[in-house]
């Protein structure tokens, strides 16, 4: 390692890396992710892409006399990870910008690694993929590595399948193996947003008793980790962007946003296929109307993508979509929906049929999102005024016993 000051920057950093360093430092990069205590960009300008991840420390600074900074810290952990035969990205520097008043900024550098996130690798449930999870997350375990949030910041190259962690910072190194509540809790997060199958327990060598716990726990983490990333919808990071166009402020999906979608942001009265446009009163019911879509997606609870706001919801077209008539089918995926509702925390004491469509392919959606409510937990009373409001619009005797029934079975389970 190379050790020297520059610029009230004492730096750490790989040999061949030093010669990089000032290029990189002026270069603007991309922003991947802002907060006011972090700043992540991306830099493509060596072959392979490079990240650099400042810590903001502001009035915390003076704590740093006393304890770790976060880049060094993290510079640490993947130092240890290394020499435990891990699999992580190439971290190629650590800085500290120091002053008479403490640490004002640490700077962390890593390569990139061109792989997919985990839970966005098509293969995940495929026996190679979850072979090679199992043995990564057994050997993390069995070495004393616990990190609680694994998934995202594990990254797959499919050909030849490779496996590698990013972002090791939350990561924590203990002496001897994990407990097997901590490997309950590592996995039981994982399973969230990776399905883990026969194959993985296989591998990983679980019991039948250890593997229900794991499932168990899982569930409980599911619903609060999902509320936790719904929100991320209005902030900036990898996913979300705050944009102007047209004279107004939009939070936009980064994904979306292409020279269509930029047309209809421009003006949001022209039509564009693909898109729906919906104008509300004020801006905060646009955008709670904007949170509430995302949390459903990611609950997976049909109903149309959100993809930008200000005062108008932007959402994905649903394909064929149209307003099915009331019968029996109809009434059983309204009970079914509304016992998904509950289940999750959300309310709509003021549903119309109007706000059901049908896709091309029967999938029900709700698009009917101004009167849904996010309560956290529906008590058995809201749940019972809900369900009276939804089973009064079907007048007919039949539908409205599918619909109870429906919402029975869901409910339980079944």
């Amino acid at each position: 390692m190379i050790h020297f000051t520059k610029d009230r920057v004492r730096w750490e950093l790989v040999p061949d890396f030093q010669p990089v360093l000032d290029r990189l430092l002026a270069d603007t990069g991309t922003v991947i992710k802002e907060s006011p205590t972090k700043l992540i960009t991306r830099h493509d300008f060596t072959g392979k892409p490079i990240y650099l991840k400042r810590y903001r420390n502001g009035s915390r600074a003076l704590k740093y006399y006393f304890h770790e900074t976060e880049a060094r810290h993290e510079w640490n952990l993947a130092q240890q990870a290394i020499q435990r035969g891990l699999p992580v990205v190439r971290y190629l520097a650590v800085g500290e910008r120091w002053s008479a008043f403490g640490c004002q900024e640490s700077l962390i550098i890593t390569e990139g690694f061109e792989g997919i996130r985990l839970d966005q690798f098509a293969g995940k449930t495929g026996d190679a993929c979850q072979t090679a999870l199992a043995k990564l997350v057994r050997q993390m375990h069995e070495t004393g590595v616990y990190q609680s949030d694994l998934h995202h910041n594990i990254l797959v190259q499919p050909e030849p399948l490779t496996l590698c962690r990013i972002d090791v910072d939350r990561g924590e190194m203990k002496n001897g193996p994990l407990t097997e509540e901590e490997r309950i809790e590592t996995l039981a997060y994982i399973n969230v947003f990776v399905p883990l199958l026969d194959k993985f327990f296989a591998v990983y060598q679980a019991s039948t008793e250890f593997r229900a716990a794991v499932m168990k726990r899982s569930r409980v983490r599911r619903r609060k980790l999902i509320e936790r990333r719904a929100a991320r919808c209005v902030a900036r990071n990898l996913w979300f962007d705050r944009r102007s166009f047209g004279g107004m402020s939009w939070w936009v999906r980064r994904e979306f946003l292409d020279d269509r979608l930029k047309r209809l942001l421009e003006n949001p009265a022209v039509a564009v296929p693909g898109f729906v446009v919906r104008s509300y009163s004020t801006g905060h019911a646009a955008c709670r109307a904007y949170r509430h879509a995302f949390h459903l997606e990611l609950l997976e609870i049909p109903t149309p993508r959100p993809i930008a706001v200000s005062r108008y919801l932007i959402t994905a077209e649903i394909p064929g979509a149209t307003n099915r008539s009331m019968d029996v089918e109809i009434a059983r995926r309204a009970g079914r929906l509304l016992a998904q509702l509950h289940a999750n925390g959300f309310r709509h004491p003021q549903w119309q049929p109007g706000d059901l469509v049908a896709d091309v392919t029967g999938i029900v959606y709700l698009v009917g999102l101004a009167g849904l409510e996010y309560q956290k937990v529906v008590t058995p009373e809201a749940a019972a005024a809900d369900r009276e409001r939804w089973a009064s619009q079907f007048s007919n005797v039949t539908d409205r016993a599918a619909f109870d029934d429906a919402y029975a079975n869901a409910s339980s389970g079944k």
